[in-house]
């Protein structure tokens, strides 16, 4: 049980995180938030397939439970995400010098998908005790869009990877 809540809470990160950790990311940190990245994806396609047996099997017990564990994560994470972006806004997040713009849209990147996340906690809570088909529903297109934007996330890792590794050729003045 534990455990699983564990890898709810990784299911979150990838919902709120945005490119402002893996952009200041060191080499090692970067393999690990890879690897949390996939399992993100991972978590997030595991729930969303309990969520379809349960309701296939109707068990209301069950779907409660898949409930719990996914708002317990997500409030977590959102608070994370909070503490991640206040230590940003106040510059302790590894931007250099001299990159205002890129550090701004980091942050308005970095705001919305917590505002993001905000949302899909605040849909999913409002559906957590109903049990009728549309609510069942719209739990699982809740899901889905958590599934989508570990896809997103995963995605965007990848390119901000390969771009750190690309050599900058501008002149500098």
């Amino acid at each position: 049980m534990l455990r699983t809540v564990v890898m709810m809470i990784a299911v979150i990160l990838a919902v709120t995180t945005t490119t402002t950790a893996s952009a200041s990311a060191q080499p090692r940190g970067d393999a690990r938030e890879r690897r949390d990245d996939v399992r993100d994806l991972q978590v997030s396609q595991a729930l969303m397939a309990e969520l379809d047996a349960a309701v296939a099997r109707r068990n209301r017990a069950a779907v409660a439970r898949i409930d719990q564990r996914v708002r317990a994560a997500m409030a977590a994470e959102l608070a994370e995400s909070r503490r991640e972006l206040r230590d940003e806004e106040r510059g302790r997040g590894g931007y250099g010098r001299g990159r205002p713009h890129q550090e701004q849209r980091e942050l308005a990147r970095e705001r919305a998908a917590l505002e993001r996340g905000e949302r899909l906690l605040n849909q999913y809570s409002v559906l957590q005790h109903r049990m009728d088909r549309r609510s069942l529903q719209a739990r699982r297109d809740l899901l889905a869009e958590l599934v989508r934007l570990s896809e997103v996330e995963l995605r965007q890792a990848r390119l901000e990877r390969a771009a750190g590794r690309r050599p900058d050729y501008r002149v500098h003045r």
